[in-house]
């Protein structure tokens, strides 16, 4: 009788094809990713010290198959937002949506038979920590993009989300600081260094972020200008600008500057606004400082970003060009009359009387 074969163990499902390189020390493998202009197979070759590693960047490369579910879709979607020029606070957003809102409730659902009715259902779950209605409104537009590139790449033939029923748009509160305010918020905040940015986006109506990425060498004191090319994230990551508007030179009032020199001292380089330990301001911390502010002041509550609403309508109601205030707060003219063209309570009527009065003759 001839002797038994020595058993095998059987390899992990999917790793048939790979091959182990005694001199590179890692598996090899190759999976087909399309066609080259002949009709040939486009093989694309990867490796990988362990098979699972290996596993998982052939998955990354491989077409998604039909059966894909939702959570597989998401995770290749975010990957491709990789190294975009996608702002990086949409990327975090997208993020966040997905690993807390849409993968719990909708990742476990093949792409091919999601419905809207099934999102209907998990919008009604989200609303239990989600109170926004505005956040579950840009939530739904996040998933609205995945799936659109689902249907680009001829996964799915509908969007279900466009069936969806939005959440009503909260009618927004346009509830500004007095020009009053204003002087009382910039002569507080030059007196503390935590408050210096407050003192910035109180004058000029900056974003926050755009304050904290200013470096040293973007005030000319001489000047008294500010160049603005960057914007700061959450965590202290400097990128670029919001929109090419958005780079801009602009005049700081005279009032506001105090905070700039005090911030810089004798530096010639570095961040413009530090903490005591000499790092950039952050975000979290400015807005600590923007709230013992406010309080001190007696006034209430506003997000900073109301400094560039009272900024933008104070003008406008001053008589200045829509295209001016646009360019000194680096957006458009659409933007500007859409948003911050509000009524100023002004006495329109006597303003009317006035015009007739001037063009009646004289006796």
């Amino acid at each position: 009788m001839p002797p038994k074969k020595k058993g095998r163990q059987r390899r992990p499902k999917g790793t048939g094809g790979f091959f182990w390189s005694e001199s590179k020390q890692v598996y090899i493998a190759r999976v087909i990713v399309g066609k080259k202009p002949d009709g040939s197979p486009h093989y694309v070759e990867r490796s990988d010290p362990t098979e699972a590693g290996l596993v998982k960047k052939l998955e990354e490369v491989a077409p998604p198959s039909s059966g894909i579910t939702l959570k597989a879709w998401l995770e290749r979607w975010l990957k491709s937002l990789e190294g975009t020029e996608l702002r990086q606070r949409t990327k975090d957003v997208r993020k966040t949506a997905t690993d807390l809102y849409f993968v719990p409730t909708l990742g476990h659902i093949r792409l091919t038979d999601l419905t809207h009715l099934q999102i209907t259902e998990a919008v009604k779950k989200w609303t239990a920590t989600l109170k926004s209605a505005s956040t579950r409104r840009t939530y739904l537009a996040a998933l609205s993009t995945a799936l659109n590139a689902a249907k680009y790449e001829g996964l799915i033939t509908d969007n279900p989300i466009l069936k969806v029923k939005r959440p009503p748009q909260p009618k927004a509160v346009f509830d500004p600081f007095t020009v009053a305010d204003l002087n009382r918020i910039i002569a507080d905040a030059v007196q503390r260094p935590a408050t210096y940015p407050c003192a910035l986006y109180a004058a000029t109506g900056c974003r926050m972020g755009e304050a904290l990425a200013l470096d040293v060498t973007s005030f000319d004191p001489a000047a008294g200008t500010i160049a603005i090319t960057q914007t700061q994230d959450a965590r202290r990551e400097r990128g670029p600008a919001k929109t090419s508007n958005s780079i801009r030179v602009i005049e700081v009032p005279a009032d506001a500057r105090p905070a700039l020199v005090s911030a810089i001292g004798t530096r010639t380089d570095g961040p413009l606004f530090t903490t005591p330990a000499g790092r950039r301001q952050s975000k979290s911390n400015v807005r600590k400082a923007w709230i013992r502010l406010l309080n001190r002041l007696g006034l209430k509550y506003r997000a900073p970003h109301k400094c560039r609403h009272t900024v933008a309508t104070r003008m406008l109601a001053a008589g200045y060009g829509i295209p001016d205030v646009a360019a000194y707060l680096g957006d458009t003219a659409e933007t500007v009359l859409r948003i911050y063209a509000r009524p100023s309570g002004a006495s329109v009527g006597a303003g009317m009387q006035a015009l007739l009065d001037a063009a009646k003759p004289v006796p």
